[in-house]
């Protein structure tokens, strides 16, 4: 009996300890985001850090400074193109997603970059510190072969509607460089050609 009122006043009168947390003020950063790909031009976009509670909507800058190199060598500014590009953005919420296109105002240089080649940005914006970033063009890396799988009956994830399929690559990859490989795949969503 003495047990399970002892149990009972555990359950009923349970402690919460409320966390007291040491929130720093957040100063602003800008934060550049691109990806430098030999067959296609030169484009960044800029937008800002924001604190970690924070609801607002991270905006593109459109009025940043940006200036390539290539070798160390100055090739100009990149301009900002003033025709945004949407792009869509999927939301986990509950058991289903949130679909919603938000737009973006990318920075280009009108020149393709040359494989072998070391690439630098500088970027300045008068109400954020400088930020700069560096980055090569390897060499293509031969793909000796892909298979795709498509499942044509309907996911399991609950709400999606989605097939699933499943890619096999082989290529070759140097063992002593440390490389990343992306892989650009297209999707078409409603009236969006949607890249993921």
């Amino acid at each position: 009996k003495k047990i399970i009122i002892i149990i009972l006043s555990i359950l009923f009168f349970s402690c919460e300890s409320v966390i007291d947390l040491d929130v720093f003020a957040h100063d602003s950063l800008l934060v550049v985001n691109g990806i430098l790909d030999k067959d296609s031009i030169p484009s960044v976009y800029v937008t800002h850090s924001k604190e970690a509670f924070s609801d607002d909507k991270i905006e593109s800058i459109k009025d940043a400074s940006i200036v390539l190199y290539e070798n160390g060598i100055e090739l100009g500014p990149m301009i900002c193109d003033l025709n945004p590009q949407p792009i869509q953005q999927t939301n986990a919420l509950g058991l289903g997603r949130v679909h919603h296109v938000d737009s973006i105002y990318f920075y280009r240089y009108n020149s393709t970059p040359n494989p072998s080649s070391t690439y630098s940005i500088e970027v300045s914006h008068p109400d954020y510190k400088n930020v700069s970033a560096t980055t090569n063009i390897p060499y293509d890396v031969a793909l000796l072969n892909y298979e795709m799988f498509l499942d044509t009956t309907v996911s399991n994830i609950p709400f999606t509607g989605y097939y699933n399929t499943t890619f096999n690559l082989r290529f070759r990859d140097n063992p002593l460089e440390k490389n990343y490989y992306r892989i650009v795949l297209y999707n078409y969503w409603g009236d969006y050609d949607v890249t993921s």
